[in-house]
C-alpha cells in the first residue's frame, strides 16, 4: 500500500498530497546536489533531475521538484534567494542544521 504525504508551502499556502516514495527520492536528490555542488540556480536543479530521472517518474519530474522544493523552504532545510542581475535566476542554498531532523522522520503529515 503506497504511503502519501502532505506538503507544506512557504507562503502557507495549501501543499500537495504526493507520494512518499517519490518526495523521499525527490528530497534526497535535492539534498545531496546542493551538498555536492553548494547553491544551486533552479534552472540548474530542474535541468539536472530532467536527465537524472528521464523516464523514471509517470508524472513530470520538474512538477515533483519545484513541489518538494518549496516543502524543503517551507520547513526551514534550504533557502530560496533571487540572484543578481540580468538574469534574476532562483538560487537554492541548504541549511545544513535543519538536513538530519528531516530524514530523521520531521514532522510529516501524512494523507488518507
Amino acid at each position: 500500500m503506497e504511503q502519501n504525504i502532505f506538503t507544506l508551502h512557504p507562503n502557507k499556502r495549501n501543499g500537495f498530497c504526493v507520494d512518499k516514495h517519490r518526495y523521499e527520492v525527490i528530497r534526497d536528490y535535492i539534498i545531496s546536489t546542493l551538498i555536492r555542488d553548494g547553491d544551486v540556480s533552479l534552472d540548474d536543479l530542474l535541468d539536472e533531475a530532467k536527465n537524472e530521472y528521464k523516464g523514471g517518474f509517470d508524472e513530470n519530474v520538474s512538477w515533483y521538484v519545484l513541489i518538494v522544493k518549496l516543502d524543503l523552504e517551507a520547513r526551514g532545510v534550504i533557502k530560496c534567494t533571487m540572484g543578481i542581475r540580468p538574469f534574476h535566476q532562483q538560487v537554492i542554498k541548504l541549511r545544513r542544521k535543519k538536513v538530519k531532523s528531516l530524514i530523521d522522520g520531521g514532522t510529516m503529515k501524512f494523507c488518507n
